[in-house]
């Protein structure tokens, strides 16, 4: 994966984020770099579905172009590439949630508690969603207008931000917090790739960049 990701950069000159198979590379590549840090700084089995994770993204992204795309001066901000990063390693510790929470269900011991992984992602999800807010504030002047990926994933903020208040004041056992982790988890990937089935007129957030075109929301 790794050569993947580092040979797309070379052949872009550019963070490899535009499209289908780039943000698909760049996701494996940062689930990978986050689970390697907790295998070896927390000594935790992070790494049993990664392969399948890689066989999904790879899989999915094959049905769309693997093209080059030039930038726009807008998608060379700064505030993008932080934005960008923030929502892929966002997308790692979610796995990692995931993955550990399997883990809980079938009774294998962790040394670390599910609760603390999900804060760990909740502030980086934070943190992208502040970031896109602010981005878009300075392209269109306002915060947010509900456009459908910006529904869907304040959405998903909403949904954790309930989960870790129920599951903290309520006490709840780890084995129930990692159910409920399991079925956000899939909401949540549904979010970052559902935006390859929205047509260009419906969001200003474009992934499937074949037939792109740049829009001023209403």
């Amino acid at each position: 994966m790794s050569l993947l990701w580092f040979g797309r950069i070379y052949i872009t000159k550019h963070f490899p984020f535009f499209g289908a198979y780039e943000s698909s590379i760049t996701i494996l590549f940062s689930t990978g770099i986050v689970s390697i840090y907790f295998y070896i700084k927390k000594k935790l089995p992070s790494f049993f579905l990664y392969p399948f994770l890689s066989l999904g993204f790879l899989f999915h992204s094959s049905f769309y172009s693997t093209n080059i795309w030039a930038m726009t001066i807008s998608e060379k901000s700064i505030v993008v590439y932080m934005h960008i990063i923030f929502a892929y390693l966002s997308f790692a510790l979610n796995f990692l949630n995931f993955s550990f929470s399997i883990s809980k269900i079938i009774k294998e011991e962790l040394k670390i508690s599910l609760l603390e992984i999900i804060l760990n992602f909740y502030i980086f999800y934070t943190i992208m969603l502040v970031l896109g807010f602010f981005y878009r504030f300075l392209l269109f002047g306002k915060i947010i207008s509900f456009d459908p990926i910006e529904t869907i994933h304040l959405s998903i903020f909403l949904i954790y931000t309930t989960l870790i208040h129920i599951s903290y004041f309520k006490k709840w056992r780890e084995e129930k917090i990692a159910k409920y982790q399991i079925f956000c988890f899939l909401i949540f990937v549904i979010a970052y790739r559902i935006i390859l089935l929205f047509p260009p007129e419906a969001t200003y957030h474009i992934i499937d960049i074949e037939l792109r075109m740049h829009i001023i929301p209403k």
